[in-house]
This record gives C-alpha cells, structure tokens and sequence, in this order.
C-alpha cells in the first residue's frame, strides 16, 4: 500500500492515508516509519509525518537518516525549536557532513542562538571552507 501510495503523487486521498498510517503502525518496523514519514511529508501532512519519524527514533535513537528526516520536516513545519535538540545531535554525531551546517545555521539564526551559529561556522570553516563566505552572507541577510 505505502508503495502505491507514493506512485499516487501530490494528492493523497485521505482515506490510503489512513490506510498507510495504519498498516505501517501495525508494522513495528522502523524502516516503514520513515517510508511512511517521508511519504506523509511529502503531502505537508507535518504533524503525521512528525510522529512517524519519531516513533522510528523510538525504535531506533542512532537512526541518523530518522533523525534528519524529522529535522527536515520540523523546519517545513516551521516548528524550529522543536528541531534544535536533534540539530545538536547530528552536529555531534556526523559533524563532517555539509548537509547538516546549512540547516544548524538556519536554526540557529531563527532561533538566535548564537553558540549554534559559532559551532556551525565552525564545522563549515573546518569541512566545507569554500562555503564559509555563503554562510556568512547568509547570516548577514534579513530574515525571512
């Protein structure tokens, strides 16, 4: 169903949502939770999407795929506080991975968190340098 689902496109009809909600919480696995988030995500279905990402973080809390998607979705949601705490995760658990800094950054300036901000500048100074004066200028810019 969670396959069909996703060939369905941008508009999910609600009743294979609850259809998809319901067969992969009867799963127990955690690798159909993040399917299923992703998949409700998609639909800007947040808050659905949310709770499957963390319900796969309960079965795993290292998932680092888990983890990032539920940042993702949290910063779609706009619900940014929410997503600092796993931000801060990931910065510890993968602090080489570019695709992190951007996101810490954004968080960070939201949020006004400036210890976020100088841990993330200093991650990208150290593993990406070339996108150290992006980072910068980003930071600079008004918010949006």
């Amino acid at each position: 169903m969670l396959e069909k689902a996703q060939r369905l496109g941008d508009k999910l009809p609600e009743q294979i949502a609850g259809v998809v909600k319901a067969s992969c919480l009867a799963s127990e696995n955690r690798q159909l939770f993040d399917q299923a988030a992703q998949l409700l995500g998609s639909q800007r279905r947040f808050d659905d999407s949310i709770a499957f990402f963390k319900r796969a973080l309960d079965k795993d809390p290292n998932a680092i795929n888990s983890r990032l998607g539920l940042v993702i979705t949290l910063r779609f949601a706009r619900r940014l506080k929410d997503a600092k705490p796993h931000v801060r995760w990931l910065l510890d658990i993968i602090p080489e991975e570019r695709y992190i800094h951007p996101i810490a950054l954004h968080v960070g300036k939201t949020l006004n968190d400036q210890p976020l901000i100088d841990e993330a500048l200093s991650l990208i100074e150290k593993h990406a340098p070339n996108e150290l004066e992006a980072a910068k200028q980003f930071l600079k810019s008004p918010a949006r």
